[in-house]
């Protein structure tokens, strides 16, 4: 259904490159956590896609906690949640980056694995840029701008990696000090609540991070667009403007999902908080995925995906819903989109996984063993 006869030939040669210059996971937790964790008490026989899956759970398990606490975001956070947000962020962080190690040492290292992996990373960005904006306590609509700008950097780096096949983790834009810096931010917050609300030289500290957060996801659209300019234009492997296509997926979903945010009733998006986030994290996800696996079975990207056109649909009745049009009910509406985005999310998931499995011959949940 979403790997054609070509792409499942190309599963054969598959090989991930990657290249991650974090200071800390380099010199500090690769050699004393993740290593001696992974060496000492993940035996041989557990599945590398079990440990992401595990990652999946603890970040999947708080943001549960975190829709029934802060239904529409503009609660008052309480301590504990702040530190069950650092706990698991730590966990996930954990889990992501022993899944891989694990692969290698059980040379189990596949096209699904990899897609099990970085298709995970596309819901727990959008997961973790939650986090982050509901740290934040700023109003609804700058919330699901910041949002929105920290769903365009994952994309871009995924964007890049589909025209240079290594997915490089720059020191600067790296997931993990990203994440320990919202670690820390996040124990900061628990031992004083009102940490952001501060003023400092006439600047209010929610606000300037919210609006930094945006110039320097402009700043990284720049930066992965210049980088795959020179590549393209350096290797002759197609015109740039071929490359700018491919981007059309996820800014369809970019621009309508920006109109939403910008002028959707501000009572909706309130009451629809929790809702209108968890549709924009698998929309997102499940956009990011697609092109994952267009990189791994080497394929074309499609300018659009039905999700893009239902997704349009589901904007428009709602802002038409916003201007008057009572007939339309926007809640109702909006659950009926969210159980579509999750229905896309397991066909897409089921699908994908039995046609690798039964092409290349491996399980999901057992480590194959070299005869």
């Amino acid at each position: 259904m979403f790997i054609s006869a070509e792409g499942k030939k190309q599963l054969h040669n598959y090989s991930f490159r990657g290249e991650d210059h974090s200071f800390c996971a380099n010199y500090i937790l690769a050699p004393y956590l993740w290593e001696p964790l992974l060496q000492k008490y993940i035996p041989r026989y557990i599945a590398p896609n079990i440990l992401t899956t595990l990652g999946f759970v603890s970040m999947a398990l708080c943001w549960v906690i975190t829709a029934f606490v802060l239904p529409t975001g503009l609660e008052e956070m309480p301590r504990y949640l702040y530190v069950l947000m650092a706990l698991f962020i730590f966990l996930y962080q954990i889990a992501d980056n022993i899944d891989g190690r694990q692969a290698r040492r059980t040379h189990n290292a596949t096209p699904l694995g990899e897609l099990f992996d970085h298709g995970n990373d596309s819901i727990m960005i959008g997961i973790f840029a939650l986090f982050v904006v509901l740290c934040l306590h700023v109003s609804t609509t700058l919330t699901l701008i910041v949002l929105l700008m920290l769903y365009l950097v994952f994309f871009l780096s995924h964007w890049e990696e589909y025209h240079t096949g290594v997915l490089i983790l720059n020191a600067l834009l790296n997931p993990t000090e990203l994440q320990l810096i919202m670690i820390a931010v996040l124990i900061v917050e628990a031992i004083y609540p009102g940490v952001m609300d501060l003023v400092i030289f006439g600047l209010q500290v929610n606000t300037t991070i919210a609006y930094c957060t945006i110039l320097g996801a402009f700043l990284a659209f720049l930066f992965y667009s210049f980088n795959v300019y020179k590549l393209v234009t350096t290797t002759k492997m197609c015109r740039f403007s071929k490359s700018v296509t491919r981007l059309t997926p996820f800014l369809l979903f970019f621009f309508t999902m920006a109109i939403l945010f910008v002028f959707a009733n501000e009572t909706y998006l309130q009451q629809n908080f929790q809702k209108v986030t968890a549709i924009t994290i698998l929309v997102n996800a499940y956009i990011t995925q697609r092109i994952i696996l267009n990189r791994i079975c080497k394929e074309e990207v499609d300018l659009f995906y039905y999700i893009n056109i239902i997704f349009c649909v589901f904007v428009t009745l709602v802002l038409l819903a916003s201007v008057g049009m009572t007939w339309i009910n926007a809640s109702l509406l909006t659950t009926v989109m969210l159980i579509i985005s999750i229905a896309q999310e397991i066909v897409f998931a089921i699908s994908v996984a039995r046609t690798i499995c039964s092409e290349i011959g491996i399980r999901v949940w057992m480590v194959k063993i070299d005869e």
